[in-house]
């Protein structure tokens, strides 16, 4: 590690130069809902309790495939923004699962919930089964941990039982603490909304006369060193309680803003000593999982924001001897930005994310965005052509490449939907990964198989076809950053993608990269060969 000329090139090394970025340690997302991804904008009710009731049931209503599927998408936004190392909490599952598969860093905490005293032993075994399942999951890179989730949640013997579970096995825990106005009417007077409800389902409430840290402190809680979420509502007597424990807090502002919670005092904290990391919270709570924008949130310089986004995030979550800072012996963990961002910590796309030496992200359909390649690096990609049938003609799915290079350019331009491969990945499950994230539409049917074809200037591309339907208005794809005009240090985002449409085989040969075509071709004498049946395979 250092400047180029001082740093050896071994023969096989894959090297990359961002003429206009920045390197940075990868950033570390102190608290996040991985599962509720596919949920982002579907909860919009007044009042937080009311909210939490409403995420509750469509997350109920949610299939297990759905909420796997959300949270992979979530880890690779996270990549797409150059986080490295997530602080979940859930109850599913999901996110550990996705972690595993896709090969991320972060720390899992499996929440508990049940209110009712009388059921703390069904809680109980429900939690020590997610467990049972979820520890073979567990590795250097990705730990699991426990998160009785809130004091309008738990009820106070299965607090305790939790602390002593997690005390027993030395499982890392995190708690939603002093977030909202409507915690502390409930703990401290036995009052407001969260009480309402818990009346209503004739469970007895008590009011404790003290803060929810108070409380938590009394049940044992606050000794397990817990990462604590969100602590807005906290005095100074808390703030002394919680550094004396060694507790961490995980600060979100956005999401503390966003429901009207207030401002967590971030200065105080940090004058007491405590280890404090950024969060996002969930989609359902900001529009997105953007760590830039919680740092800006927070008013500090570049600098500052860096050192929370990366080594105190690491701190907090007990990782900083791994991640967080750029030091020879740590994990590769890093992420490559528009230099633009050291005049400003706001919104930004990675150019470049790497999680354990591993390249997981780079910008752009084809996976590297602007950064220069000096070595030949891989060239394969993955795709798939959606297909179907308006009376007796074929419509293929084709969209149109994002950015201001191809502002101006149609014939030959567009493409099937599709992305670069990482070595060894499964070539099917890219191309139905980067069919998500170029349309927002999750691919699902029969997958018949295209073959390879090879474009102008040797790019490989693996296809697939199959036979579905969608309105090419409503799509959506991810987003790409880059230094535009050239020259200008301005960053702007770019859509992947800017349009999809359906066209019939003949113009779609006009328009779609003439490397193609072939796919074309196929798909036609595919359809010809079992006439009519396209439906049936989806």
């Amino acid at each position: 590690m250092g400047p180029d000329a001082a740093v050896p090139t071994p023969p096989a090394a894959r090297l990359l130069e961002f003429q206009n970025g920045v390197l940075v340690p990868g950033l570390v997302n102190c608290h996040t809902h991985l599962e509720l991804t596919h949920l982002a904008g579907r909860s919009s009710e007044p009042g937080f309790a009311t909210w939490i009731r409403r995420v509750r049931e469509l997350k109920d209503g949610s299939t297990h495939e759905e909420l796997v599927a959300g949270a992979e998408r979530g880890v690779r936004d996270g990549w797409a923004r150059g986080v490295t190392c997530v602080a979940d909490t859930g109850s599913s599952g999901a996110a550990m699962a996705a972690l595993a598969r896709l090969g991320g860093r972060g720390v899992c905490y499996q929440e508990v919930f049940g209110p009712d005293p009388a059921k703390v032993g069904a809680s109980m075994a429900e939690l020590e089964a997610q467990l049972a399942r979820l520890r073979p999951l567990a590795s250097s890179r990705l730990r699991l941990g426990v998160s009785p989730h809130a004091p309008y949640t738990v009820s106070e013997p299965l607090y305790r039982a939790v602390a002593e579970r997690a005390a027993r096995e030395g499982l890392p825990v995190a708690v939603h603490l002093a977030e909202s106005r409507e915690e502390t009417a409930l703990v401290r007077d036995g009052d407001g909304p969260f009480a309402e409800e818990l009346r209503a389902r004739g469970i007895a409430v008590v009011a404790r006369g003290c803060s929810p840290v108070e409380y938590l402190s009394r049940l044992g809680l606050i000794a397990s060193s817990p990462l604590c979420i969100h602590c807005v509502h906290v005095d100074d007597a808390d703030i002394s309680t919680l550094a004396a424990a060694g507790a961490a807090i995980a600060h979100c502002p956005r999401s503390n803003r966003a429901h009207g919670h207030g401002a967590a005092p971030l200065a105080a904290f940090r004058a007491a000593g405590l280890r404090v990391g950024l969060g996002t919270d969930s989609v359902v709570s900001v529009p997105a999982p953007d760590l830039w924008a919680e740092a800006e949130q927070t008013g500090l310089g570049f600098e500052e924001a860096l050192r929370m986004l990366t080594l105190e995030g690491a701190r907090a979550l007990g990782w900083e001897d791994e991640v967080g800072s750029l030091d020879v012996g740590k994990a590769g963990d890093l992420a490559v930005f528009a230099s633009s961002v050291l005049l400003r910590p706001s919104s930004s796309s990675a150019f470049l994310t790497v999680v354990g030496g591993r390249v997981v992200w780079g910008t752009g359909s084809e996976g590297w965005g602007t950064g220069q390649r000096r070595d030949a690096m891989p060239k394969t990609s993955a795709g798939l052509l959606m297909y179907r049938r308006r009376g007796s003609d074929l419509e293929v799915l084709l969209v149109h490449p994002g950015g201001p290079f191809w502002w101006d350019r149609d014939l030959g331009a567009w493409s099937i939907p599709k992305g670069e491969m990482i070595a060894g990945e499964d070539p099917l499950a890219v191309a139905r990964r980067e069919f998500e994230e170029e349309t927002g539409v999750r691919a699902e049917g029969t997958f018949e198989a295209l073959g390879s074809i090879r474009q102008k200037g040797g790019k490989t591309v693996h296809a697939w076809a199959f036979a579905g339907d969608l309105d090419p208005a409503a799509t959506r794809s991810n987003t790409f950053a880059m230094e535009w005009p050239p020259g200008s240090g301005q960053t702007h985002e770019f859509p992947e993608v800017d349009r999809a449409a359906f066209f019939g085989i003949d113009e779609a040969k006009t328009k779609i990269n003439p490397g193609q075509v072939p796919l074309l071709e196929r798909l036609a004498q595919l359809c010809k060969q079992d006439p009519g049946d396209e439906a049936t395979r989806s």
